[in-house]
């Protein structure tokens, strides 16, 4: 039996978006969009590599330590430690 969920999948994500995860939940070569930035010094690093809460951006790398974040578009990235991870809520694309 086809469940409604699985026939109008892109319908749903519409009507009920999924909550917003920490960006230290996501893998290698994700894509995501940045939802919410609590520490304000994290949101001015963004606005000064040129990385806006609009633009897709996907995870490059990660280690225990460090995640590396770049734009889709073009070359920009971005190194981040987990305390500061921790702080930014995103939604997958």
């Amino acid at each position: 039996m086809t469940r409604l969920r699985d026939f109008f999948r892109a319908k749903f994500v519409r009507i009920f978006p999924l909550p917003p995860l920490s960006l230290d939940c996501l893998e290698v070569g994700q894509q995501f969009r940045v939802c919410t930035v609590k520490i304000r010094p994290i949101l001015r690093m963004f606005l000064c590599h040129g990385i806006s809460e609009h633009q897709g951006l996907s995870v490059l790398s990660r280690n225990q330590y460090w995640i590396e974040v770049g734009t889709q578009e073009d070359s920009r990235s971005i190194t981040l430690s987990f305390a500061q991870v921790r702080q930014i809520l995103v939604r997958r694309i």
